[in-house]
């Protein structure tokens, strides 16, 4: 189901990981559901491989929004309820606004519960391709550059049929410098 599991197993501190969760018109309420089963089965993959985990969870449409922050002490069944509770709010996809709020919400170096001993991982889920014609639209390479420079390992997955994969690529490389 997932591509390339981030690995954590060779971290005894765990992992600081972040989910970005599309909840956008175009998506469609069938395959939101199917974004949340997604979320939950990764996370409960993950805590077998540790149990020093710290997650959060940004969900975006027209507007981004924190849902979770690291400033919980990590309960798998706390953070299922979390997901299950989660609303579809419809509206654009600005993925743009997730990459801005996880990197300036979520890994912040002025939080008091950001690890700096633990790997970064943001993880973007999407149906496809970003609302364009805004005024304040960043483009997503730049919107992502903020995560990368603070060492945030990006994985962005594409759900349906609609998926921009050169925009997927955007989020996920590095600028060759």
């Amino acid at each position: 189901m997932f591509p390339v599991t981030p690995d954590i197993s060779q971290n005894s501190d765990g992992a600081d990981i972040a989910f970005m969760m599309d909840s956008s018109g175009s998506i469609g309420r069938s395959n939101y559901l199917k974004l949340k089963a997604f979320v939950k089965a990764v996370m409960m993959e993950l805590v077998k491989n540790s149990t020093k985990l710290n997650a959060a969870v940004v969900l975006y449409s027209t507007r981004a929004s924190v849902q979770l922050d690291f400033s919980h002490k990590f309960n798998l069944q706390s953070f299922i309820s979390t997901i299950d509770n989660l609303p579809y709010k419809r509206g654009f996809t600005r993925i743009d606004l997730a990459l801005k709020i996880t990197s300036e919400y979520i890994f912040t170096n002025h939080s008091a519960y950001h690890r700096h001993n633990v790997p970064h991982i943001a993880i973007l889920i999407t149906d496809g391709e970003t609302t364009r014609g805004k005024a304040d639209f960043v483009p997503l390479s730049n919107a992502s550059e903020p995560l990368k420079q603070k060492g945030v390992r990006i994985f962005a997955v594409g759900v349906g049929k609609s998926i921009d994969k050169q925009e997927l690529l955007d989020i996920t490389e590095r600028k060759q410098t």
